[in-house]
């Protein structure tokens, strides 16, 4: 079955509806969370389809009762429902993936070890100062002393730090939410009272912007919702991430070896003096 307008591209548009099976790289067999690329490119190609079959329908309907020049008209409102239509459905799909991508990484065992990420909004290059970095350390061996946190492994990149973490009360996210909390309003004051920050209108921007997207912020957000979440339920995932966490620095080029990053528990590992003390595993 063929559709022949007189606009090439409309005409190529709703034919694509009924190209053979093998044309189709859709996999729906494969979860969105491992193909959220896939998804974005290969969307419109399924918008298409379906909505070329509405359109050839239509036009069946309709071929017997409608002149050349109403044949513009149908032209033109079939576009439009094209282009509305596509909005909407890329709409649904994008607050399914971002849905399930929350499902996927949430602190279900409250006693496991976890992999946990914690990310400036922005990727804003905070740490990349000295003070910022210690601060967070300060935090950490608190924590550890005083919260009843076990920090397995660490490291602190220029905007992100990972963490291999256990919570022996079985509270961990509790934890999370208080040291997010903590220190983001404990930077922000840092950032913006430090007479040497030359960035301090840039980041207050970066902040500001990203608030607006979150209701449980005020004016300023320093870290994002997400913390990327992975239960650590055997060795063999623990000492993956171990490795992702002490290999950031040499992946970054910043380092050759990864226990020359100060700022690493790959130090610790290593035989070396940490700037903090950590639970070996």
């Amino acid at each position: 079955m063929q559709l022949h307008f007189s606009t090439p591209r409309l005409s190529v548009v709703c034919n694509y509806a009924f190209l053979p099976p093998h044309t189709n790289n859709l996999n729906f067999t494969q979860s969105p969370l491992n193909v959220p690329v896939q998804f974005a490119i290969n969307f419109d190609i399924l918008a298409v389809k379906v909505l070329g079959v509405v359109c050839n329908y239509a036009f069946l309907f309709t071929k017997f009762e409608i002149d050349i020049i109403n044949l513009t008209k149908v032209q033109t409102s079939i576009t439009h429902i094209l282009i509305k239509a596509s909005f909407r459905i890329k709409n649904c799909i994008l607050s399914y993936i971002l849905w399930a991508m929350g499902e996927a990484y949430q602190i279900r065992d409250q006693e496991m070890p976890y992999f946990l990420t914690f990310q400036v909004v922005g990727w804003a290059d905070v740490f990349t100062r000295k003070i910022y970095r210690d601060f967070i350390l300060e935090n950490l061996t608190y924590c550890r002393k005083e919260k009843g946190i076990y920090i397995f492994g660490y490291v602190i990149m220029s905007n992100h730090l990972h963490l291999v973490v256990q919570q022996k009360d079985g509270k961990l996210s509790d934890w999370v939410r208080d040291f997010k909390k903590f220190t983001s309003k404990k930077l922000l004051k840092l950032i913006f009272e430090n007479p040497q920050e030359s960035r301090k209108e840039w980041m207050k921007m970066v902040f500001t912007y990203h608030a607006k997207f979150n209701k449980r912020v005020g004016e300023l957000q320093f870290w994002t919702h997400e913390n990327h979440a992975i239960e650590l339920s055997n060795p063999k995932m623990i000492e993956s991430r171990m490795n992702y966490i002490h290999e950031n620095p040499v992946r970054a080029g910043w380092v050759e070896k990864e226990e020359d990053y100060l700022h690493s528990s790959a130090r610790n590992y290593a035989g070396l003096n940490g700037l903090i003390e950590i639970d070996f595993l």
